[in-house]
């Protein structure tokens, strides 16, 4: 399973399923968006609208699961090329989204289970990219 994303006067989010040959294409009409991902697992499809709210669908099947306010609306145009980035980026591990705010100089911290904003982390500047490790993943090196 795949989402796309067309922007544009008509945003749609499309779904590919590659278990069927031909392969199916359905569609889902969203808000304009600003931002889209799937959690790490799948479980979940995250589109962050430019109004700041989150869309949280349903993975396989698209059906919409809740709306989480994140943050204020994206005013303005948000147009990004090679050399700056300004959108906001959302990642996810275990069940928390992680969106940057790069309008408000923070990241937002979600609960996707919950279906809510659990805390904010205020870092000042213009937050884009965001890349997350997993504890279990670092090595310690000792001296």
């Amino acid at each position: 399973m795949q989402w796309c994303y067309t922007e544009g006067i008509i945003p749609r989010l499309y779904r590919v399923d590659f278990s069927q040959e031909p392969y199916q294409f359905s569609t889902l009409s969203v808000e304009s968006s600003i931002q889209q991902n799937s959690s790490d697992d799948g479980k979940y499809l995250m589109v962050l609208s430019k109004q700041g709210v989150l869309y949280l669908y349903h993975g396989r099947d698209g059906n919409l699961i809740k709306k989480i306010k994140v943050s204020e609306p994206f005013l303005g145009d948000w147009f990004e090329d090679v050399g700056k980035a300004i959108l906001p980026h959302i990642e996810s591990h275990k069940g928390i989204a992680y969106i940057t705010l790069t309008h408000e100089g923070r990241i937002a911290e979600i609960d996707l289970e919950q279906g809510k904003v659990k805390r904010y982390i205020d870092l000042g500047g213009f937050p884009t990219r965001i890349v997350l490790l997993a504890k279990e993943t670092l090595v310690q090196t000792s001296n």
